[in-house]
């Protein structure tokens, strides 16, 4: 499976819906806007119907139409609640102290592009998100890479590995890594195959070993039964031979007493 691009993961956080105070009205259709859009859960049950539009009124949109109504300058977009100076800095914080990821909405880098590129007036001390984001960014990347690090040296010491806990990872994370973490992990898996071969052919030469020193071991019990009914039919074959020998010996006798008697009384 192949990576999104960044403008497809884009694509996909512009239906995440988002605050604007409209700065005008809709007097038609009940102040609302029809569009024809994606079936999407997250949206009213009036999918493709948003408003009513009233100056100075809030309401949900999302975010792909309230980056158009900026562009055209009729509404003022509110920033999501996470997307301020007081709150990354506080998960900033948590992510550094923390060996896991911190919860972030699933978009929130997409989101926070889009906001910094499209409503930078919006935003209060915008180059200070920009520096937050960028640096809340770099911490989960590092902590995606120190995962498979560890990852590596468990397989190299003879560990398995079939898969990485990723909770709270967010979208375009998930895409910048996912092609070297498929192949990691193919790699990882290789390796702990070879090593489990290993160990099993080092096991059975062991044995082997062992039965070669005592044929008793060889295959186990069943061997051991087969074992004991050859040596039960040597035993049988050697009691054979002798009671051959032995009626041999005295037919023998009896034909030497014959010859001996015949020539006896030739004498």
């Amino acid at each position: 499976m192949s990576s999104l691009s960044v403008s497809e993961t884009e694509f996909l956080a512009e239906h995440e819906l988002i605050v604007i105070m409209p700065h005008f009205q809709v007097r038609d259709n009940n102040g609302m806007l029809n569009f024809i859009c994606v079936r999407d859960p997250k949206l009213p049950k009036k999918r493709g119907n948003f408003g009513p539009f009233q100056p100075g009124i809030t309401l949900h949109v999302p975010l792909w139409l309230a980056i158009m109504l900026k562009q055209l300058h009729k509404c003022r977009i509110l920033a999501p609640s996470w997307f301020s100076v007081e709150y990354l800095t506080a998960q900033l914080e948590r992510e550094k102290t923390s060996d896991v990821f911190e919860e972030l909405p699933f978009h929130y880098l997409e989101v926070a592009s889009l906001l910094l590129k499209n409503a930078p007036e919006d935003l209060e001390q915008g180059e200070h998100l920009r520096l937050l984001v960028e640096d809340l960014q770099n911490v989960r990347q590092d902590k995606i890479r120190n995962g498979l690090a560890k990852i590596a040296n468990d397989v190299q010491s003879g560990g398995t590995a079939f898969a990485i806990q990723m909770n709270n990872v967010a979208a375009i994370e998930i895409s910048s890594v996912r092609n070297f973490m498929l192949g990691s992990l193919n790699q990882f898996y290789q390796l702990s195959q070879l090593t489990a071969d290993s160990s099993e052919s080092m096991s059975q030469s062991q044995s082997q070993s062992q039965e070669l020193s005592d044929p008793s071991l060889a295959e186990g019990p069943a061997a051991r039964r087969l074992l004991r009914r050859h040596r039960g039919l040597f035993c049988l074959q050697y009691w054979h031979c002798r009671v051959v020998k032995t009626r041999l010996s005295l037919q023998l006798g009896a034909w030497g007493k014959h010859w001996y008697g015949i020539h006896h009384d030739d004498a």
